[in-house]
């Protein structure tokens, strides 16, 4: 065996260069473009495995059957025995587009043309199997026939298998789901509790006015943990921020604008200039959000 390189010194120079130029590459690619995939599951898979392949098979049945129908693809088809022995001139289509003349010769099997493609014909012929035939351009011969017809058939039991497999169970779901509760969970439980996760807050209604440093809440929070709210104002309370004490109603539970602190409370009317008319009967019931919050069984247990 006979090294290249003894025959070609630079064959060391040019190796080299090759080498360097793909440590470079792949140090930048390493540094700077790839990254770890992402956490997907295998859903991905499993939606390509259920529909894009099992499309790709059965695509491929039902033109495999076309293939077998259209055999042998030249277009030409015995003639009546009042032909045996002329010579024709048939025009046939040529690969490139284009209209030629072939002249067959007839001697003992006279021949003329007959359309051979299932997707010329006028029709929607589906499945190809053999009754798609013109009456005056039959060229199947027995054996391809009963070739054909089981190709055809076996290719729209293949395609009726896909619909009821990939979308069956999409149907029947939806379907029951009208009649009945069909929530079935998914994934896997981390045994992670929301309320054991410090950085995660709640969504509690609120709304941010221009000139405030916080935004105003428009819900009742007594009955939350008041580190869902995510900010905290350390010179006040959260009732200094509080709108539902600006329109109390009957059945309110208190009525303290500041919990926990005396100092007058300075509402967003105030700020506005509304004018609040203290002789105006307060509501039946609550104007403002509702919010509540179910918290673990061990967090319970671990306050007390």
């Amino acid at each position: 065996m006979f090294s290249y390189s003894a025959f070609n010194p630079n064959a060391y120079f040019v190796g080299f260069v090759t080498l360097a130029i793909q440590y470079a590459v792949d140090k930048y690619c390493l540094l700077r473009l790839w990254y770890n995939a992402p956490l997907v599951g295998t859903q991905l898979a499993d939606f390509n495995g259920r529909y894009f392949l099992s499309a790709a098979v059965v695509a491929c049945a039902i033109f495999s059957s076309y293939a077998f129908a259209e055999f042998p693809y030249d277009n030409l088809c015995e003639a009546d025995d009042e032909g045996l022995g002329q010579n024709q001139n048939i025009t046939v289509e040529l690969s490139d587009g284009t209209n030629g003349t072939i002249e067959v010769i007839g001697e003992d099997s006279p021949a003329r043309f007959c359309e051979q493609n299932y997707l010329r014909l006028p029709g929607f012929i589906f499945p190809a199997t053999p009754n798609k035939q013109p009456e005056n351009g039959v060229w199947m011969t027995d054996s391809q026939e009963r070739i054909t017809l089981i190709y055809g058939w076996t290719s729209v039991a293949a395609l009726i298998a896909f619909f009821v497999v990939g979308f069956g169970g999409i149907v029947i779901n939806f379907t029951s789901s009208l009649f009945g509760r069909r929530y079935i969970p998914t994934g896997k439980d981390q045994k992670i509790d929301f309320s054991s996760l410090p950085e995660v807050f709640a969504y509690v209604p609120n709304v941010r006015a221009p000139g405030f440093l916080f935004p105003f809440l428009v819900v009742d929070i007594d009955d939350i943990d008041q580190s869902l709210i995510g900010w905290n104002d350390r010179n006040r309370s959260y009732d200094h921020w509080n709108l539902i004490y600006d329109v109390p109603y009957e059945g309110q539970r208190r009525n303290t604008k500041i919990k926990g602190n005396t100092r007058k409370r300075q509402s967003i009317t105030e700020h506005a200039d509304y004018e609040v008319s203290s002789k105006r009967e307060p509501p039946k019931f609550p104007i403002f959000s509702i919010i509540k919050h179910y918290p673990p069984e061990w967090t319970r247990r671990a306050d007390t």
